[in-house]
C-alpha cells in the first residue's frame, strides 16, 4: 500500500525550493561567523581585554548584516511548510530563528557589557 498524499498538498515548486536552499545557506554562515564573535567576545571579556569591544562590535554587525538572510530564510520556510512540510522549510525556519535569536544575545551583551 503506497502512502497517499492529500489533495492539498502541492510539492514546493523548484525555484522557490532553490531560494529557500541559497538563503539558509548565506544565513548559516553568517550564523556561524556570528557565533564564532560572540564566543571571541566572551572570551576576551572574562580575560578583561580590551579587543573585547571589537569583538563585540564586529559581531553584532555580521548579525546586523545577516538578519535580511535570515528573515527571508524564515519567511520562505513559513511559506514552505504551510505548502507541505519538508525538510528544506524546516532548517530555513530554524537557521532564521537562530540567527534573530544570536543577535538579541548579542544585544543583551552589549547592553550588559
Amino acid at each position: 500500500m503506497s502512502p497517499t498524499v492529500p489533495v492539498t498538498a502541492r510539492p514546493l515548486p523548484a525555484p522557490l525550493r532553490v531560494v529557500t536552499i541559497v538563503f539558509t545557506v548565506l544565513a548559516s554562515i553568517g550564523l556561524v561567523v556570528a557565533v564564532a564573535l560572540v564566543v571571541a567576545t566572551l572570551v576576551a571579556l572574562g580575560d578583561a581585554s580590551e579587543d573585547a569591544a571589537w569583538y563585540l562590535g564586529f559581531s553584532v554587525i555580521a548579525s546586523v548584516l545577516n538578519v535580511v538572510a535570515a528573515v527571508v530564510a524564515l519567511v520562505l520556510g513559513i511559506v514552505g511548510l504551510r505548502r507541505v512540510r519538508n525538510r528544506v522549510s524546516l532548517a530555513a525556519v530554524l537557521v532564521g530563528a537562530a540567527v534573530l535569536l544570536v543577535l538579541v544575545a548579542q544585544l543583551i551583551i552589549a547592553a550588559t557589557a
